[in-house]
């Protein structure tokens, strides 16, 4: 693109690339010591046309013009600025846009490309939603360790609030790109500024600088990679240079061990300190960063660091460790005395002898400039000496030293020759005994369904045998053993005995890639089995609670083992894509298995599992269709692992969790039947054919059973037997496994199911809610479940209260006591389901103090911020829209009641019930009688008839959906009554009681029932049966015999 520049124009391009690094002073025909700001308009512009004439400005030239277009734009304030901005990007290079991973018509418009760091590239950009000028910058590397390190750049820098410390604005991904959105700061690096800076100001800017830094030291913040290019300068209106710290890409927190390793050197050698270029991780500390300031001042005020690079590495980094820098006067002769001494103490190789922090060399650089006595002090003589003494001691004492070097080196030199035999001979020896067990089993496996107790057996022996030998066993020995132990409890499934067996220490990864490789599938197993079941909003915050302890540790291994597996790296890559959620690349893995391996049958385990995470997605989504093809897509690969390993467990237990999922689907579905019950039993039956102590298909059985059963419960159906069988198969699990925290929380979850359906049949729950309770307590030293674990003891004693409400029981203690475990539980992990349960619950003891005469209103006000409480986490609960909406009526009834003006919570009431009936539209058996109870005592308090007709009209609407329910006939009848109070001739008494005959027939032991049955007797001027009613009601619930609250009241 041809443009017609002016000279000024030409001038300003000219600056512009040589301050960006786009052109070299040396291209441009300056000496390094000229200062181009001296420069007349007219000299620029005759180097910009020889530069052009010479095909130099090739990429440069447009783009910069197109900068200066738009930086005139926005500084002059024209309307056109936005579109000046997008010419700026249409000018670009499409070479410049390679790394720019965001798209162009987003909110980030391009404007230039500013250079390419060890890490990432930065832009400059236009945000066009806060309309203004900033750096971007991305990560050129996607893997792990990369995107930790660059993330927690932001991270850092975001904590950091500092005048000369660049703002990120914010830390954002897109499409799995990370980039940081920070100040874009119009000028050069400090290295580019040098040239031009005299000492003054040179001295002021890194006295700047130590200052911000001992802000990133107050945050616990080390910076670790200080060096002028790291540095950036603006210039202000004044003339000055006002510095910015930049690039925290290395930075660590002084709590974080996270992100380095040791050995490895961190930071640019040549500005690090001796402790850095060592890879002595655990010696850097705020010390580390004002040598690193002290080499850039050096650098600075001398021209070039204090150990220049030109040599290889292992040399440089025995100068910086072992050599002392040549002192700023001996190269640069009048150099300030002062200034020496400041920067050959923050060059100490001892750290205690350097600043002991970023401020004190900031108030000594300060101190100079003001013409101030330093602090610091010349080095002693006598110190130099002695530390060259030290340094040379091998010198000073050769001849002694001399003879006990080479009997240490001799000594050594045996010694590891021993040690490495012995470490031989145990890993050839374990590794034998480990290759056997696992032999043992996979013969085993092959063979036809039968029983493998016997050969699991042999195998748990074996191992008893070589724990028991390990306590002769020398340090040296003792790994390989362990190793072997290790790969055994794999081999069984015995996961946790595994892990404990093959993990060095918590945390740490094995450099053996064999030994990783065994860790890593026992840490991806373990994930697996933390996530399973789970899905949508529980399964994220699993993953995240996971993220620590099994997920990173187990990527870690399975790319340390790559290469390891015996079989080819196929199976390896296929684990480490199904760990990163990367489910298309572990099928396409596990059929390269399946290919070179066909005996394999952990490749078709692979590729079922990874359609199975894709289902997991899908049924997140609520994609049901999409859940049931990617299960289907499971089947084929987990029938021929059956068929390559007949006897195999874990082959079986891949079938029972599909048919799980798929049960499940159905039950949400409301179409489960009892033929898609025992075909899920079916498979893990056949599991338990293969090992019939596997308590992991135990639990499997016990979960379907329990299902099942609470399905029949929702169905009006007697589910004793079926909750029976769970509370069984849970119990023998618990025989074989009495450690096994989820197969507590699965026979809790059981009982308290069974005590429920007791509650509903009107027989005492109380035993049974109390062996709940002791089981759902034998989890809670497992912090995933524990919120789930409180929330179900909570129930438990929620189910408790009602029952004694329902018997004329004080509840209160009981209540209290489940509205503080759901407190506990929604404190540990914010859910609508807590914060509804502890609603009901309030809502009961409510209930009770009525009953008894006491003012309930308090109450019914806490069980309303409850659910309230819930609703904020979830506004699509309709469970809590129907509690809230029942609790609002009961208390519009009782001031009523009190001659009060319930309007406002019937009006609440009906905007809730309204949204329940949105949200599901199959809760109409229970929001239709609750309407026309809402519009009844709406007419109640306002006499209005034609709130009256619509409460009938809902009437009518829940007889045809309630289907004979007894407690939607409860409901109805209830409504009726206060249609009859109403309007007494309106004869809706005796349809109440017409209403009421399925709840008379399905709940004889409920006394509201009967109350509401002398009620509506009383109201046809029955007063006889009305009395029996009543006296039938106060035997029932003996609560009811006297106060206010009484049946007849």
């Amino acid at each position: 693109m041809t443009r017609a520049l002016t000279v000024s124009q030409q001038a300003r391009i000219l600056k512009w690339a040589m301050e960006r690094g786009l052109l070299t002073q040396e291209e441009i025909g300056l000496s390094t010591r000229d200062d181009a700001a001296t420069l007349s308009e007219a000299d620029l512009s005759e180097r910009f046309n020889a530069l052009h004439a010479a095909g130099r400005l090739k990429g440069v030239m447009d783009t910069a013009l197109a900068w200066d277009q738009a930086d005139t734009a926005v500084t002059s304030g024209t309307p056109d600025w936005i579109k000046a901005m997008g010419e700026v990007a249409a000018a670009m290079d499409p070479e410049d846009l390679a790394g720019f991973a965001l798209p162009r018509d987003g909110r980030y418009l391009p404007l230039a490309f500013l250079g390419d760091g060890g890490m990432g590239c930065v832009y400059k950009a236009f945000d066009q939603q806060l309309k203004r000028v900033v750096a971007l910058k991305f990560l050129k590397r996607l893997e792990r360790a990369p995107m930790d390190r660059f993330i927690q750049e932001g991270r850092s820098q975001a904590r950091i609030e500092h005048p000369n410390i660049c703002n990120v604005y914010s830390v954002d991904e897109f499409e799995g790109q990370p980039y940081l959105s920070m100040r874009f700061i119009a000028g050069p690096t400090l290295r580019a500024a040098l040239p031009r800076l005299s000492l003054e100001q040179k001295v002021g800017i890194l006295m700047r600088v130590a200052q911000a830094l001992q802000c990133c030291h107050r945050e616990g913040i080390v910076h670790r990679d200080i060096k002028p290019t790291n540095i950036m300068l603006e210039a202000r209106e004044d003339g000055s240079w006002w510095p910015f710290l930049m690039d925290f890409g290395l930075a660590r927190d002084l709590g974080d061990q996270g992100l380095t390793v040791p050995g490895m050197i961190i930071g640019t050698p040549i500005y690090c300190s001796p402790e850095q270029v060592q890879g002595r991780m655990g010696d850097v500390d705020r010390r580390s960063d004002v040598y690193s300031l002290g080499a850039t001042l050096y650098d600075c005020l001398v021209g070039e660091p204090p150990f220049p690079s030109g040599g290889a590495l292992v040399d440089l980094i025995r100068r910086i460790s072992e050599e002392d820098p040549v002192p700023p006067r001996q190269r640069v002769p009048g150099f300030p005395k002062d200034l020496q001494t400041i920067v050959m103490k923050a060059l100490e190789k001892d750290p205690d002898r350097r600043y002991e922090s970023a401020r004190a060399l900031a108030e000594d650089l300060q101190r100079y400039l003001d013409g101030d006595p330093i602090q610091a002090h010349h080095t002693t003589l006598t110190y130099r000496i002695a530390r060259r003494v030290r340094k040379n001691r091998a010198l000073a004492l050769v001849t002694a030293f001399s003879l006990l070097a080479v009997l240490g080196f001799a000594a050594f030199g045996i010694t590891m020759a021993v040690r490495a035999r012995v470490q031989g001979q145990a890993i050839q020896r374990y590794g034998r005994e480990a290759e056997y067990l696992e032999g043992i089993l996979l013969k085993a496996y092959t063979l036809p369904l039968h029983d493998v107790r016997t050969e699991r057996a042999h195998v748990e022996q074996h191992l008893e045998r070589i724990r028991a030998s390990m306590d002769t066993l020398g340090r040296w020995s003792r790994p390989a053993a362990r190793l072997a132990l290790g790969r055994g409890y794999l081999a069984l499934d015995r996961l946790e005995e595994a892990r404990r067996e093959l993990e060095p220490a918590p945390g740490a990864i094995p450099q053996d890639p064999d030994h990783a490789l065994a860790l890593g599938l026992t840490l991806t197993r373990l994930y697996q089995a933390e996530l399973e079941g789970l899905r949508g909003k529980a399964l994220e915050e699993r993953k995240r609670d996971t993220e620590q302890d099994l997920r990173r540790p187990a990527l870690a291994c399975l790319r340390r083992a790559q290469g390891a597996h015996q079989d080819g790296p196929a199976y390896v890559e296929g684990m480490l894509a199904l760990v990163e959620e990367r489910y298309a690349d572990a099928i396409d893995k596990a059929k390269e298995y399946e290919r070179t391996a066909p005996w394999a049958y952990e490749a078709w385990i692979l590729e079922a599992d990874a359609q199975r995470g894709l289902a997991a997605l899908a049924y997140g989504r609520g994609d049901f269709d999409g859940t049931e093809q990617r299960l289907a897509l499971a089947a084929e690969p987990l029938l021929q692992a059956r068929n390559v390993a007949r006897s195999a467990p874990l082959a079986y237990q891949g079938e029972v969790q599909r048919r799980m999922i798929l049960f499940q689907l159905n039950l949400d579905r409301g179409r489960a039947t009892e033929a898609d019950r025992d075909w899920a039993l079916e498979a893990a039956d056949m599991c338990l054919t293969a090992n019939p102590g596997d308590w992991k298909t135990l639990g499997y059985r016990a979960a379907i059973h329990r299902r099942w059963g609470v399905t029949l419960m929702n169905r009006n159906l007697d589910p004793t037997a079926s909750l029976d069988a769970a509370v069984a198969d849970a119990e023998r699990g618990l025989a074989v496994r009495p450690t096994d925290n989820p197969l507590w929380n699965n026979l809790g979850t059981c009982l308290r199911n069974r005590a429920d359906w007791e509650l509903r049949r009107g027989l005492d729950p109380t035993r049974t809610l109390a062996r709940a309770v002791e089981a759902l307590g034998k989890g809670l030293d497992r912090p995933q479940y524990k919120d789930w674990l409180l929330d179900s003891i909570g129930n438990c004693h929620a189910l408790l209260g009602h029952y004694q409400l329902e018997h004329g029981q004080d509840p209160t203690r009981a209540v209290l006591m489940a509205v503080d475990l759901l407190g506990q539980a929604a404190a540990l992990k914010p859910w609508v389901g807590h914060n509804s349960s502890q609603g009901y619950a309030l809502a009961d003891l409510a209930a009770w103090l009525k009953l008894s005469g006491q003012d309930p209103m308090p109450r019914y006000e806490e069980a309303r911020r409850a659910f309230e409480a819930g609703l904020g986490l979830n506004a699509n609960s309709y469970l809590s829209h129907l509690g809230i909406a029942n609790l609002l009526l009961d208390r519009a009834e009782t001031e009523l009641e009190r001659g009060g003006a319930p309007g406002r919570d019937l009006t609440q009431a009906a905007e809730h019930l309204e949204a329940a009936l949105k949200v599901n539209p199959r809760t109409g058996p229970e929001v239709y009688p609750a309407r026309a109870r809402c519009r009844a005592l709406e007419a109640l308090a306002t006499r209005s008839t034609r709130t009256l007709a619509a409460a009938r009209a809902d009437l009518a609407k829940a007889s045809r959906v309630s289907t004979g329910r007894p407690e939607a006939a409860l409901a109805m009848a209830q409504a009726w009554l206060l249609v009859h109070r109403a309007d007494p001739r309106s004869g809706a008494a005796a349809q109440g009681l017409a209403a009421l005959r399925p709840a008379l027939a399905g709940l004889p032991w409920f006394a509201q029932v009967k109350v509401t049955e002398g009620r509506l007797l009383a109201a046809l001027g029955r007063p006889i049966e009305a009395e029996k009613a009543y006296a039938r009601a106060s035997a029932l619930n003996p609560g009811l015999g006297k106060g206010p609250g009484s049946a007849r009241t």
